[in-house]
């Protein structure tokens, strides 16, 4: 049952990750559309919204790979809470210093605490148990 909630949840998490990541580079004008962030057609800017995009792809990648392999749970849950946990704190960050941002990026600040915590106590709770 252990095998099967953690592949469900890196599934879950790379999925989400994919997705997003996939929507950035694709599309990022649409995607930043989502948080009320205007259109550009500024390659500059276009490519520095692609950027991370890319990055979200490959670490879903290498997320999804690990879900189907038990014996690599374990870099799936690293690389996811790093993942989150990492965008989480920049968002938190942005509180701090720029104020509250729109909504839907507050929702997403919940969602990455959500991933990011839940990947780090999966990992911390595998430790205890080696």
């Amino acid at each position: 049952m252990k095998r099967i909630l953690a592949t469900m949840f890196l599934v879950l998490s790379g999925g989400i990750a994919a997705l997003v990541g996939t929507w950035l580079m694709l599309d990022p004008n649409g995607f930043l559309a989502l948080s009320g962030i205007s259109g550009t057609s500024d390659v500059n800017r276009l490519s520095e919204a692609r950027a991370p995009g890319g990055f979200l792809l490959v670490t879903a990648a290498v997320i999804l790979f690990t879900a189907l392999r038990p014996g690599r749970h374990h870099i799936g849950y690293t690389l996811s809470a790093l993942l989150y946990l990492g965008y989480a704190m920049g968002r938190m960050t942005g509180l701090l210093m720029d104020g509250w941002p729109d909504t839907s990026l507050i929702g997403a600040l919940g969602l990455e605490l959500v991933f990011g915590l839940s990947a780090l106590a999966a990992l911390m709770n595998r430790r205890r148990c080696a």
